[in-house]
């Protein structure tokens, strides 16, 4: 699952406040 939680934390924006805080093309 590419737009799943674990993403949200490779991403870094789970727990920022947005959930793609720093996804690209996101």
């Amino acid at each position: 699952e590419i737009f799943g939680d674990d993403a949200c934390l490779q991403f870094g924006g789970g727990t920022l406040g947005h959930p793609w805080g720093n996804a690209p093309g996101a």
